[in-house]
């Protein structure tokens, strides 16, 4: 009796120590910027990143899977089988490998990016410190040979990962939790378009192809702007939802936000006629923007603002524009 006492007693210890070590990993590595615990707030990006000066940097005409990440610091493309990351004060270039079919996003509150590296029926997902120059592996995606990767999704609160993973029509999601633990997400269709993930609560938004409404994991419920195809545009840090009903040419009906969980409260927002949902930037912190690139303005649809900027728009970030003219990267700061 006391042999098989001390089996129970080792068997608790050791799933306790499983337990542990996972959360221990997720909190100060894969999420974390130290050992305090994950905290969720609204990004205030006045830390003067768009008053600092920017250095001279010159773009490729051809750029490839280019994003910013969430403060405007870096900008990252594809060139020659590696991610090139250009810190826009200094300059200073780091590069890691790419493949062909890969995937790589930006986490929404820090300077690090996850990054889904195809490799045969191999899925490699690990995560890129910029700041630290730290990158490390995360676990690997067993898939299709024939699939690649093509949507990375990550919720720093409740600490879980989405892949997306394309494989002809039919598509398939991979959620990852706090303990490495990797499941497929059960999804009413494969055919997927984008998707977003609520920051509160481990819920993923998702375009089904097949009603052209919106769908949410682990309910019934659907969201949709109108009639017509429902295109996701994103999750704010609030769980507010953006969805846009448009025509068959992406042309924008009708544009609504709101809690994920209260479809009924969705509000309306007013865009300019003949808007194409490609054009309309939110930001994580919720502000709308839709970019009128004939004038060089960015519009505020939510307070009436706008911002001239010059050239050809690249991305938008929480208070700033990046956009390229004249061969060289320009940045455009978007006061509060």
């Amino acid at each position: 009796m006391k042999n098989r006492l001390k089996v129970i007693v080792l068997w608790v210890l050791l799933a306790l120590i499983v337990q542990f070590s996972g959360l221990f990993y997720a909190n100060n590595y894969l999420f974390s910027n130290n050992i305090n615990d994950v905290k969720m707030e609204k990004v205030d990006v006045n830390e003067n990143e768009n008053d600092k000066p920017q250095a001279d940097i010159s773009l490729p005409a051809d750029l490839n899977m280019f994003k910013t990440s969430y403060n405007g610091k870096y900008i990252s493309y594809v060139e020659n089988k590696e991610i090139k990351i250009i810190n826009t004060e200094t300059g200073n270039v780091q590069k890691t490998s790419f493949t062909e079919h890969s995937y790589y996003q930006w986490i929404s509150d820090r300077n690090r990016m996850l990054i889904g590296l195809k490799q045969g029926d191999q899925v490699e997902l690990s995560y890129y410190d910029i700041d630290k120059d730290v990158k490390e592996k995360i676990k690997d995606i067993e898939i299709d040979g024939n699939g690649k990767v093509t949507d990375i999704k990550a919720a720093p609160l409740t600490q879980v990962t989405y892949v997306k993973v394309t494989n002809g029509s039919k598509n398939y999601i991979y959620r990852l939790n706090i303990m490495n633990e990797l499941t497929k997400a059960k999804l009413k269709t494969s055919k997927v378009g984008d998707i977003s993930l609520c920051k509160r609560e481990d819920k993923l938004l998702y375009e089904d192809l097949n009603s052209n409404n919106i769908a949410i994991s682990g309910s019934e419920t659907t969201l949709k702007a109108g009639e017509g195809i429902n295109k996701l545009l994103s999750v704010d840090i609030d769980d507010n939802a953006y969805i846009a009903s448009v025509d068959k040419n992406g042309i924008v009906k009708t544009l609504v936000y709101g809690p994920v969980k209260e479809p009924k409260s969705f509000k309306k927002l007013e865009v300019p006629a003949n808007t194409n949902y490609k054009n309309i930037h939110v930001t994580n912190n919720g502000n709308v923007y839709v970019n009128e690139n004939l004038k060089g303005i960015l519009r505020d649809v939510k307070n009436n603002k706008e911002v001239s900027y010059q050239g050809k728009i690249l991305s938008v970030y929480e208070n700033g524009i990046t956009s390229i003219s004249g061969g060289k990267l320009v940045k455009t700061k978007i006061q509060p």
